[in-house]
Parts: C-alpha cells; sequence; structure tokens
C-alpha cells in the first residue's frame, strides 16, 4: 500500500516502537560501513599473514643454501 506523504506510516522497530527514517537510515548506513570495514581488516590480516609466511620460507631456503646453514655429520 502506498501512501501520500502526509499519511506516511512510521517505522516501527523493537517492541513496535516507532523509528525515525533518519535514524534507521544512519544506523543501516553505520552496520554497513562496519561490514566493509571488518572484511577489509580480515582481508589485510590475510595479506600480512601471507606474506610472513612467504618472508619465513624464504629465510629457511636462503638459510639452507648457505654454506654456514650447511649442517656436518661431525666427521
Amino acid at each position: 500500500m502506498i501512501f501520500p506523504m502526509s499519511q506516511k506510516q512510521p517505522f516501527h522497530g523493537v517492541h513496535n516502537a516507532p523509528v525515525d527514517p533518519l535514524t534507521m537510515y544512519s544506523q543501516q548506513l553505520h552496520d554497513y560501513t562496519r561490514q566493509q570495514w571488518l572484511e577489509a581488516r580480515r582481508q589485510a590480516e590475510r595479506e600480512s599473514a601471507s606474506k610472513s609466511h612467504q618472508q619465513m620460507n624464504e629465510k629457511k631456503r636462503r638459510h639452507r643454501r648457505s654454506p654456514s646453514g650447511q649442517q656436518t655429520n661431525g666427521h
């Protein structure tokens, strides 16, 4: 059902209390922004962990190739 602006029905929130449309929009925008921020943080953490893992593997490879990194059998 469509109401003219003068007969606009209020939105209802928790416990069927009327909610101001601007308040509802603000809360939705906040939720959306928070979701985007959290996803960006998760992605940055994944990339950081991956980069750290790659650097650690590269150090291990360099250590194995270096003369000081070679182990002797004690003979």
